[in-house]
């Protein structure tokens, strides 16, 4: 069968252009970019399955979205660790990135520009102008001079006598800044890179392919490792195992993929518009960092609780402790995100203006205008029919939504009476993605190379606590230095 929309036929139309490895260049087009070890590639948006054709009315989605507050943090808490939630958003930063759409205005996916790379090659960490390259020793920058070493490196708008004034991350993508602690997960993987370089360097780790320089070799190591960890630790806290299952089956070959999915394309829009905007369902209201620091998504004046950075400088006494995200510590247990169902913290429904925009000011009902809307996307009774699964029953909020629930809450929905696992809908579409980026790939991702097995965790496995430990190894030694 043919593959004009597939991933199959997309990277292999971009294999035909890549390039020898080893240099570091700066963006240099719309559709492939090298740099380093790396082919960076783009490509549009596309539809899984025909649009929805009827017209859904912002009363409708009003009333949905009213009966999705979930107040402050009351929901059960999940099976997973806090920590998860941030990843989530990192890997969603690493392959999507949509070009600008008016919300509520019909726009035709496939002329929707990802603006990401979706190939899990770590572009977010290592893609950027000649301010975000790594350093020449081939360590990648953290901190900043006169500011603590436990941030993002920024740069400097101003001067003030002895002191500077701190603005942007240099980073490949600024969102990984837009929150004090999705800034101090992407502060966790320049300092991963960084610890991997020393163990290369000083060979206590051999390079997986003895080519490249120094450089080009540590970020495949990163790469890898990260891209195990979304297929083996991620992907198994979000989704349902029977559903993960079977899709591992279809994608590696075991069982013959379904129609719907030989000819998907890259990234579907049922995906970055739905399926994987599930994570907005666990986020808290409030965190704690470390010890003695508590922090707000935004100032909760009647709880004295103060908002975490947002696109600027953290502070040292908002650092993260692990520890309260991760598994990290027998000793200590993790705060754990909210169960993935179809209620969600109250502070997303009263955003700050300088966050909301002209969007308004309820992100449930932004997700909701911009998938049924602005993308027309298939209800979730569509896709359960297009998937032959049968349809979960869901009372609907208005009248006009019975039968026909908007995608993003169907998924959301599925996963509340799944135990907060991701179901037949929407996990079949995150997994589906997720794992065929992986596979078809052409080009530096594990699943290429035999029998490769993780060698910085335990157990011939990696984990986020293992990146954690990692980093926390080399900190340590440098101390003693």
């Amino acid at each position: 069968m043919a593959h004009h929309h597939g991933v199959s036929h997309f990277y292999s139309m971009i294999a035909e252009a890549l390039v020898d490895e080893g240099s570091i260049a700066v963006e240099s087009s719309r559709s492939a970019v090298k740099e380093g070890v790396f082919q960076f590639f783009r490509t549009n948006f596309g539809r899984l399955l025909p649009k929805n054709e009827a017209v859904v009315s912002i009363e409708a989605l009003q009333a949905l979205a009213a009966t999705m507050n979930g107040g402050v943090d009351v929901n059960e808490a999940s099976h997973a660790p806090a920590g998860f939630i941030f990843l989530g958003q990192f890997i969603d930063h690493d392959i999507t990135r949509s070009a600008m759409t008016v919300l509520g205005s019909p726009v035709d996916p496939e002329k929707v520009e990802n603006l990401r790379t979706p190939g899990f090659d770590l572009d977010s960490l290592y893609l950027g102008n000649a301010q975000r390259l790594p350093l020449s020793e081939g360590l990648m920058r953290v901190g900043n001079a006169g500011h603590h070493q436990n941030d993002l490196p920024r740069e400097v708008t101003s001067t003030i006598g002895q002191s500077t004034v701190l603005g942007n991350a240099l980073i490949g993508d600024d969102r990984n800044d837009e929150n004090g602690i999705i800034s101090q997960l992407h502060l966790l993987f320049l300092k991963f890179h960084n610890a991997v370089f020393r163990k290369l360097k000083s060979r206590q780790i051999a390079p997986i392919l003895d080519h490249g320089d120094l450089f080009a070799q540590t970020a495949r190591i990163v790469r890898w490792h990260y891209q195990w960890l979304v297929r083996n630790e991620y992907l198994p806290m979000i989704i349902q195992a029977d559903v993960l299952a079977q899709a591992e089956r279809w994608v590696f070959g075991e069982d013959e993929m379904p129609e719907v999915w030989q000819n998907a394309p890259v990234m579907p829009v049922e995906f970055a518009a739905a399926a994987f905007r599930f994570g907005h369902s666990q986020v808290r209201d409030i965190y704690r960092l470390n010890a003695s620091k508590l922090a707000a998504l935004f100032k909760r004046v009647e709880l004295d609780i103060d908002a975490m950075s947002f696109f600027s400088p953290v502070p040292q006494e908002d650092v993260i402790d692990w520890r309260y995200f991760f598994e990290v510590d027998d000793t200590i247990n993790p705060q754990l995100a909210r169960k993935i169902d179809a209620k969600m913290a109250s502070q997303l429904f009263t955003l700050p203006g300088v966050v909301a925009g002209s969007d308004g000011s309820s992100l449930a009902l932004r997700n909701l205008i911009r998938g049924s809307q602005t993308f027309n996307l298939p209800t979730g009774e569509m896709v359960a029919k297009a998937f032959c699964v049968d349809p979960i029953e869901i009372a609907p909020a208005d009248e006009s939504l019975k039968g026909a629930t908007p995608l993003w809450f169907y998924c959301l929905k599925e996963a509340e009476m799944n135990n907060g696992r991701l179901g037949s809908v929407g996990g079949q579409i995150v997994a589906m993605v997720i794992l065929r980026l992986l596979k078809e790939s052409t080009f530096d991702t594990y699943v290429d190379a035999e029998n490769w097995k993780p060698f910085l965790g335990q157990n011939d496995t990696f984990t986020m606590v293992d990146m954690v430990k990692v980093v926390q190894e080399m900190e340590s030694e440098l101390i003693q230095v």
